[in-house]
């Protein structure tokens, strides 16, 4: 049995302008994007840039996702069975296989191979599954799936190592899912902590719109500076130094938290429900800072780009995040940073430059006509 479904998403086709066509038949699934760039008509040509595996896959995937919005801005979705236990394990034990491991650091990270989608069953499932809630579509310039673990440092005063943007490095990464692949008996949480009151909002505007993309109390990461390329920034320094300290800080202090009140906090507006027992796994403090216990199987999906935008110089402020300490037991997580594809980025890029166009034009013309009413009154 072949049929053709064509599937808008309105989120999709807001940052994209893609349909998708999905070509569902007996000996697989067949997905393509049409739009900008993306879609090859040649045959020929798609199988030399992809290769038919990436194109058409056999596998099984009949997990239920149920969305829970945690946050709408930033903009954070919370799954608690995005893996199985099965496919949790299956990463936890494939992780010390892979290339750069080391099991002596407290701080391990490891990447697959960006051939793994092709040849690694549960990878290309899972990297079709993720793109099935990004509504994009894996592709040539994407980042491949990343492995972390951390020890627990009970005694360590400061709960995180930085506080970060995820357009650090590639400012076309626009929206990230975190797998967590083990429970974590205490600490470790993902933490969101721009709106836990006014001053931290407007820490993280500042801190945002002052070029910072990444601190770690030492150093302060500037768009467009890679920070593993040098101890210095490569000689480029932050204006907004006292922000990111004051902010590292803050979250810092949000992490510890959990150490004197492990208890669970939740929502004052969710019924307390069988459905929504996961809240049992986040907390939300002050005005909406969030606090996200690793659960195994579970995931978090947050969005570092505004609908329609994405690339150098733009992005959600608020999406500032960090990685508490664990106090007790291993954390483990794995993370896929989704960007959008070549194409794309440079159609959106020349929809913002006619953006920033338009706006100057305007503002010129609005300094025109005052200045032309104050000619008027003298």
């Amino acid at each position: 049995m072949i049929g053709t479904y064509v599937v808008r998403f309105s989120l999709l086709s807001i940052i994209l302008q893609t349909t998708w066509i999905l070509v569902i038949a007996e000996d697989g699934i067949e997905v393509e994007a049409r739009g900008g760039n993306i879609m090859h008509n040649n045959e020929n040509a798609r199988r030399e840039m992809w290769g038919d595996r990436f194109f058409k896959k056999k596998y099984d995937d009949d997990i239920r996702l149920v969305p829970h919005i945690l946050s709408t801005s930033p903009r954070v979705m919370y799954y608690e069975n995005f893996l199985t236990d099965e496919e949790s394990d299956y990463f936890k034990n494939k992780a010390p296989q892979l290339q750069g491991w080391d099991d002596s650091i407290n701080y391990t990270s490891v990447y697959f191979n960006d051939n793994a989608i092709h040849t690694d069953k549960i990878v290309n499932r899972i990297e079709w599954r993720i793109a099935g809630l990004t509504g994009i579509m894996p592709h040539y310039d994407q980042e491949a799936l990343c492995i972390h673990r951390i020890k627990p440092q009970p005694d360590v005063m400061a709960r995180v190592d930085n506080i970060h943007h995820d357009k650090a490095n590639k400012p076309y990464t626009t929206v990230t899912v975190l797998m967590y692949l083990a429970d974590t008996e205490l600490g470790g949480e993902t933490v969101f902590p721009c709106n836990l009151n006014k001053s931290t909002v407007h820490l993280c505007k500042r801190s945002f719109e002052g070029k910072a993309r990444w601190h770690n109390g030492i150093r302060t990461v500037v768009e467009g500076v890679v920070h593993y390329s040098g101890n210095n920034n490569n000689g480029k320094k932050s204006k907004v130094e006292k922000e990111m300290k004051k902010l590292k800080e803050i979250t810092s202090n949000f992490c510890a938290a959990t150490k004197d009140n492990p208890a669970r906090t939740t929502f004052n507006n969710v019924n307390n429900s069988e459905q929504n027992k996961f809240i049992d796994n986040v907390v939300i403090s002050g005005n909406g800072g969030l606090k996200v216990k690793p659960k195994k199987g579970s995931a978090i999906m947050f969005w570092h780009d505004y609908p329609g935008h994405s690339g150098i110089g733009v992005g959600d402020y608020l999406a500032w995040h960090a990685g508490c300490q664990p106090y007790i037991g291993e954390k483990w997580t794995m993370q896929k940073f989704s960007e959008v594809p070549m194409s794309t980025r440079t159609e959106m890029h020349m929809k913002q430059q006619r953006d920033r166009q338009a706006q100057s034009q305007h503002h010129q013309q609005q300094k025109k006509k005052r200045k032309h009413r104050s000619k008027k009154k003298n």
